[in-house]
């Protein structure tokens, strides 16, 4: 009998896929896509506020971003040398960590790697695809959990 179990359980997990397709750009604005179209599209009708920033490489900042109604403090979209969407970074409140990980989770999938810190110090995961990567972590600071996904672009600058 425990034979049978150990089978049932190893067919279910190979069911289960170990990786969702990479994300192919930010909602609904594909990588690539110019910070023109962002500015233009998104910003104004989904961000309280926002600024621009070129200290390593050009960035939209976006505040107060609402998805799945979820409240991201801080939403950075991030843009290669050629001015075309190649990662972002979002910011969270960590009393939303969880809700906010259960979302990533059904989008991204089970994370290739996964680590649970000692002494309080949160969880990571890690995600890799062919020319994308996403960490998510639950403790970015003191009160907030981040998640950073990004195109091989920016690993090149």
């Amino acid at each position: 009998m425990p034979r049978f179990a150990l089978a049932v359980l190893l067919i279910a997990l190979a069911a289960v896929p170990a990786f969702a397709e990479p994300p192919t750009g930010f909602s609904e604005f594909a990588w690539g896509t110019s910070p023109t179209v962002l500015r233009e599209k998104f910003i104004p009708s989904r961000c309280r506020s926002s600024s621009e920033n070129r200290r390593v490489w050009y960035s939209l900042e976006c505040r107060d971003y609402l998805v799945e109604g979820l409240s991201i403090l801080i939403l950075r979209l991030d843009f290669e040398p050629a001015d075309s969407l190649a990662g972002y970074h979002m910011v969270l409140a960590r009393g939303s960590y969880r809700m906010f990980r259960d979302l990533v989770l059904q989008r991204f999938g089970r994370p290739t790697t996964s680590r649970r810190w000692p002494l309080g110090s949160g969880a990571q995961m890690w995600w890799t695809w062919q020319g994308v990567s996403a960490t998510l972590i639950e403790n970015c600071d003191e009160e907030v959990s981040c998640i950073d996904v990004r195109t091989t672009a920016l690993d090149r600058k």
